[in-house]
């Protein structure tokens, strides 16, 4: 279930960083069971329009991926938490005005945080961590072209798991 971040002011949020598909903010509001040490990442949509940016992946994929592929991997020991949550369109654009004057000219002339595009994710924040980081980028066509939200199948006993191109073939393996 996706936690909502209407228990959380926007102004408790400190804006992070930015990729080209979103908006990291840092938590910096009073200590809390599940917000401190976390970050929140946010679609970004294109300045032009109220779309968000095409062919990219959705958070729910993107967690999906996470869970059943990355998961079976790399030890869950080493990887960060990733949790879907919620944010209303009032909430996030409190969120997107208080980012604005720390974001990049160019980042502003191009893109701004997708107020329409409810769904979020906490993640732990690497930044505050020592060691190495490595991110895992998963492109929006794998997903798309995996049909990774309806292509992940166990076997009978649990122990390992399939993922079937969809695209490229049209029978069931």
């Amino acid at each position: 279930e996706a936690i909502d971040l209407s228990e959380s002011c926007p102004d408790d949020w400190r804006y992070l960083s930015e990729g080209g598909v979103t908006m990291v903010f840092s938590y910096t509001g009073t200590a809390h069971t599940v917000y401190s040490s976390m970050v929140l990442r946010v679609r970004k949509s294109v300045t032009l329009s109220s779309e968000s940016i095409s062919e990219q992946a959705h958070h729910e994929d993107i967690l999906s991926f996470h869970r059943y592929v990355i998961r079976r991997l790399i030890d869950p020991e080493f990887l960060p938490i990733l949790l879907p949550a919620y944010a209303s369109r009032d909430w996030l654009s409190r969120l997107a005005e208080g980012a604005e004057k720390w974001r990049p000219e160019g980042r502003r002339e191009v893109s701004r945080l997708d107020v329409n595009q409810h769904s979020v994710v906490l993640a732990t924040n690497l930044v505050e961590e020592d060691g190495v980081v490595v991110e895992i980028k998963v492109h929006a066509l794998c997903i798309y072209f995996l049909g990774l939200t309806h292509a992940i199948r166990y076997s009978q006993n649990g122990d390992s798991y399939q993922i079937r191109n969809t695209f490229l073939t049209n029978h069931d393996p």
